[in-house]
């Protein structure tokens, strides 16, 4: 018997599940599919070995792999499963990758091609420099009016790299919303460390895409991870008014000091209306004091050691006053977050909710296995760790290869769900 390759599309989105299978395969055939394709200048490849049924039809989002570069069913694992702690540079972060799927059994061999698309060919994309504002913004096909999204970085500052959110954006807009990947610094002419940065830049953002798009129901979501999902809570509670869903990503619900090349005392993140918002007072820990895991750098240890040494007056006066927040509250965490406790960082947004009576519902979810990098959308590979664009220190990100991934497609399925319900429909307020 010879199998076969048969793809349902031979063009996908990146974080759309490949319909893949090898049929006229002999059963209990030990049969072998692998994925060639390039990320920048470097080539990656990997695989599955799967036993074939008594049908003879092989299907990776099926069947279980037992050996190759992952294990398990996992629809998404020849995509994530690329081997490496980190992931290589690509400096075209929208361009297509162009796939080889090949499959072999005893004495037969099958190939076909596959692109998987980081952007949708109907997608627009307008590059951004209107007043102080940089960035990228993309819109769906048609002219509206678009249930609108701002993204944003964290605390490497830009766009991002490969998942960052410029990609990020792009396939937003690639499932019908208008995304804008605003910078805010570590971009172009704008401040290169995350000191001072005003919430009115947001805003002046929030007003843009309100236009641009126009924007769905007159208000935008806004979605950020690590500082950036601190910055989210932060947003939702300065404009309520504004912004009709947050999503938070491994979030703090405490406000956290500036962060540069070097250490700055007393120095903030954040001001509004010119004023300071005052982080948790917090002392420095020496990089060499700090664990190391598989090499990098593990800063949770730090976090937890300052959280636990504020008194309880220092943690509510910096507490984000989430109360505030006018619509729905996404909050996504991973339990093992080697960036900074994330889980319990989003569980004070959470509590305080609950205790100040917000009129809006908060859902918290928080996935094993997985650190600060499954919030990249599905479909991509997960680093476990990188050197820092600010302090150029190797830090560990926390969680499995395959507890990152899955968590991934799972967390990119509810931010879509989550993004559909609150901007397509009237928000709903909590009765509790």
């Amino acid at each position: 018997m010879s199998g076969i390759i048969t793809l349902e599309r031979s063009a996908v989105l990146v974080d759309e599940p490949v319909a893949l299978s090898v049929a006229g395969c002999a059963p209990g055939e030990l049969v072998t599919i692998e994925a060639t394709w390039r990320i920048g200048d470097e080539t990656v490849r990997t695989g599955g070995q799967f036993v074939a049924p008594p049908d003879g039809v092989v299907d990776p989002a099926r069947h279980d792999s037992i050996g190759g570069t992952y294990l398990g069913v996992d629809p998404y694992g020849l995509w994530w499963s690329i081997g490496r702690q980190d992931v290589p540079d690509d400096p075209d972060l929208l361009g297509p990758w162009r796939v080889e799927i090949t499959a072999t059994g005893l004495g037969w061999e099958s190939s076909a091609a596959l692109v998987r698309r980081k952007v949708d060919p109907q997608v627009r994309q307008v590059k951004v420099r209107s007043g102080r504002l940089r960035g990228t913004a993309f819109f769906p096909d048609g002219d509206g009016p678009h249930p609108a999204v701002l993204v944003y970085s964290g605390s490497g500052g830009g766009l991002g790299r490969l998942g960052g959110v410029e990609s990020t954006a792009a396939l937003l807009a690639s499932h019908g919303f208008a995304a804008f990947a605003l910078a805010y610094f570590r971009y172009e002419d704008l401040p290169p460390e995350l000191f001072d940065i005003p919430l009115e830049y947001f805003h002046e953002a929030i007003q843009w895409l309100k236009v641009e798009a126009p924007a769905l129901g007159g208000r935008v979501a806004v979605m950020g991870a690590s500082r950036g999902g601190e910055l989210s809570l932060l947003l939702g509670s300065a404009y309520p008014d504004e912004i009709a869903a947050v999503i938070a990503k491994v979030p703090s619900g405490v406000i956290w000091g500036g962060i540069g090349k070097e250490p700055r005392k007393g120095a903030v993140a954040w001001t509004l209306a010119g004023r300071p918002i005052e982080p948790i007072p917090v002392t420095g820990t020496d990089p060499a004091d700090l664990p190391l895991r598989d090499g990098a750098i593990a800063l949770t240890p730090s976090f937890q050691a300052r959280l636990a040494g504020a008194s309880p007056d220092e943690l509510a006066a910096a507490e984000i006053p989430v109360e505030r927040v006018g619509g729905p509250v996404l909050l996504l965490s991973g339990e093992d977050d080697a960036m900074w406790p994330s889980a319990a960082l989003a569980e004070i947004a959470v509590r305080r909710a609950g205790a100040k009576g917000a009129k809006y519902p908060f859902r918290h979810i928080r996935y094993p296995s997985a650190g600060p990098n499954f919030t990249v959308p599905a479909g991509l590979p997960v680093a476990l760790s990188a050197l820092h664009p600010l302090s150029g220190r190797l830090y560990a990100y926390g969680g499995s290869p395959a507890g990152n991934a899955r968590a991934s497609a799972k967390a990119w399925a509810e931010i879509l769900s989550f993004f559909r319900s609150t901007l397509l429909t009237p928000a709903s307020v909590s009765s509790e």
